[in-house]
């Protein structure tokens, strides 16, 4: 006993154990949180406050229109170029399912979110590829809610609060939008969560009318005589690591691809006075996620010719050029690698990771578009319980870089 208490006592020992009962005392927390909103959600259905999207087609209060058929979609395993493991992704076969639009009538929509209510005030759902337990939203007394009305016709296309991140915009923004536009649906506005540059940007880039569009964060709730809603793709796997939730994309719609090639034959390349055939792409004034020796490894990048980019500098258009004239490509993982989609086939990529977390998401789209993809797992500085795993910053060995580009790209 008393060495057991020596041991604890041990200023090293007494941090892990306190941190591993804080990672235990948080999971515990998930746990109940979970349960208290699974218990609300089922008070919700036994109060029938909500309806499925087909139920509402058979009562003639909405339709669907199918916009892609469904396929089978395989991720093969894959170790780094130091043969390390990707951790917690889901690698296997999955069924993407039939991407459909949804036409509904009277319908109304919590301002910045994908919360969509019937005209009597019931929570409508089964309208994503994946359901959201735990994002469940329901109204009570729907007649005193502050609305805006729209006479018209309202295309949904935000995406809440992910819409601010550029990576999410050009996938799960531009999907919809996309197949909005191959729909040839009709509409008098376009509703958005975010008014940045970059999704204007991203909107004209795909084909569609920038004057029709309006920004949610005006309003609580919005009701129009008809909503156009585009399925949401989300299809995540769900791990605990750290004491939080991390979700990993299981698959990719292979009719992304087509969207990707369609904005890149409208961006001629020759217009950039910076082209570069080997770059190195840099996170600008991010205080998380970085890598600690980043000066060296530029130093040894910049030895074989490559050239710094930091993405932030850019237009969404000179990005892509920047990317399209490029064939090799090494970054650390971040929202500005989606930019991948628009290299041309067979471009050599690089994605540097943390120790504690690796996403297949980049890995994903490279196979889509017929790159040649590799990844590398750096080096942990802290302990696992420390921080997000997103967020740990990390060290790189330059030597094992270096000898992988001059063995497999030169």
């Amino acid at each position: 006993m008393l060495k057991f208490i020596r041991i604890f006592l041990n200023k090293k020992n007494t941090q892990t154990c306190y941190r591993l009962l804080l990672s235990f005392f948080i999971f515990m927390w998930e746990k109940i949180k979970r349960l208290i909103k699974f218990i609300y959600q089922l008070v919700a259905i036994l109060l029938r406050k909500t309806i499925s999207i087909k139920k509402l087609i058979k009562r003639g209060e909405a339709s669907s229109e199918k916009i892609f058929e469904g396929h089978w979609y395989c991720l093969p395993e894959k170790n780094d170029i130091n043969n390390q493991r990707f951790k917690y992704v889901p690698f296997g076969k999955y069924y993407v399912p039939e991407y459909f639009i949804y036409i509904i009538k009277n319908a109304f929509i919590q301002a910045g979110t994908n919360n969509i209510f019937s005209s009597r005030g019931k929570r409508i759902t089964d309208i994503n590829f994946q359901k959201l337990p735990f994002d469940y939203k329901v109204i009570f007394k729907h007649r005193n809610l502050d609305f805006f009305y729209i006479k018209g016709t309202l295309l949904i296309l935000g995406i809440g609060e992910i819409e601010k991140n550029y990576s999410h915009v050009w996938t799960e923004f531009a999907a919809r939008a996309y197949a909005t536009k191959l729909s040839k649906i009709k509409y008098d506005y376009i509703l958005v969560d975010s008014d940045s540059k970059f999704l204007q940007e991203i909107l004209k880039l795909i084909g569609l009318p920038l004057k029709k569009v309006i920004c949610s964060k005006k309003y609580k709730y919005i009701k129009a005589k008809k909503l156009i809603y585009p399925e949401l793709i989300s299809n995540f796997k769900e791990y605990y690591l750290n004491g939080i939730h991390v979700y990993h994309r299981k698959y990719l719609p292979s009719w992304l691809n087509s969207l990707y090639q369609d904005v890149s034959k409208n961006i001629k390349s020759s217009n950039l006075n910076i082209a570069h055939k080997k770059i190195y792409i840099s996170r600008k004034n991010k205080r998380e996620r970085r890598i600690i020796n980043e000066i060296n490894l530029i130093s040894t990048l910049d030895k074989l010719g490559f050239k710094v980019i930091y993405f932030e500098d850019y237009t969404v258009s000179d990005q892509i050029k920047i990317v399209k004239n490029a064939t090799q490509i090494i970054g650390i993982h971040g929202a500005g690698f989606v930019n991948i989609n628009f290299c041309r086939k067979a471009t050599n990529i690089l994605e540097l990771f943390p120790f504690y977390y690796q996403c297949a998401f980049f890995y994903m789209h490279a196979r889509e578009c017929g790159l040649k993809y590799d990844f590398y797992i750096g080096k942990t500085t802290n302990k696992i319980w420390k921080k997000s795993p997103i967020m740990e910053d990390f060290y790189v060995d330059t030597k094992i870089i270096k000898d992988f580009i001059e063995s497999n790209w030169n």
